[in-house]
């Protein structure tokens, strides 16, 4: 009996471990509740698809251009976390991480430009980060067009692209990231 309960909490442990996908493509499709590529949310739900991921969850982002925020307000930013890996470029199509073609580049592009053409209007930051390690992860995206001309303190007028900021025990905020181009921020 001992074994057999044994093996009954480990099957019980091992699927509270399951892990979800979320799909996320420019204009969303179907449902838009993010549970396949057919009821993808829209692009302007990235960041909620992400606030919605728990532990080894995975974002999967078709190609397109997803900037911050629809409105004008340069302080929105994309955030990762932690135990989440967002995952970019894919056809939409796809139903392995396997079958992501990254041989000609990143097609999924995070943007800051947000406002009129030309930086002085576009996001601060692209990605803002706080606290995270590395089991935060992006992979699969160009990220551009953030603009912070603010004076430089601990968390202002650096890292227009993508900033980091430390905090906890050892001032830490280590995300992972792969198969990324950072461009074109200032």
């Amino acid at each position: 009996m001992k074994i057999h309960l044994t093996i009954l909490i480990s099957l019980l442990i091992g699927t509270s471990n399951y892990a979800s996908i979320r799909y996320v493509t420019e204009s969303g499709a179907g449902a838009m509740d993010g549970s396949s590529w057919s009821n993808a949310f829209p692009g302007t739900s990235l960041q909620a698809a992400i606030d919605a991921s728990g532990t080894n969850d995975e974002v999967w982002v078709a190609c397109g251009a997803y900037k911050t925020t629809t409105g004008t307000n340069r302080s929105i930013a994309f955030s990762m976390k932690n135990n989440v890996v967002i995952y970019g470029s894919f056809i939409g199509t796809e139903t392995a991480l396997s079958q992501r073609n990254l041989s000609c580049g990143p097609c999924s592009v995070l943007s800051g430009e947000i406002g009129l053409p030309g930086p002085t209007d576009n996001s601060y930051k692209v990605i803002r980060n706080q606290a995270l390690f590395s089991s935060a992860g992006i992979d699969g995206f160009i990220i551009r067009d953030g603009y912070d001309e603010r004076a430089p303190t601990l968390t202002d007028g650096l890292g227009g692209g993508i900033i980091n900021i430390g905090s906890g025990p050892g001032n830490v905020c280590s995300p992972t990231i792969s198969n990324c181009v950072i461009t074109n921020n200032q």
